[in-house]
């Protein structure tokens, strides 16, 4: 459920990393 709404901003990235649309660096790093 939560997913769908994140795919409403764009690509369906995880809730506690948000800013993986904005800034893929930071997000590689977090997942990593």
């Amino acid at each position: 459920m939560d997913e769908q709404s994140q795919g409403m901003q764009g690509p369906p990235v995880p809730q506690f990393q948000p800013q993986k649309a904005l800034r893929p660096d930071m997000g590689y790093n977090t997942l990593a």
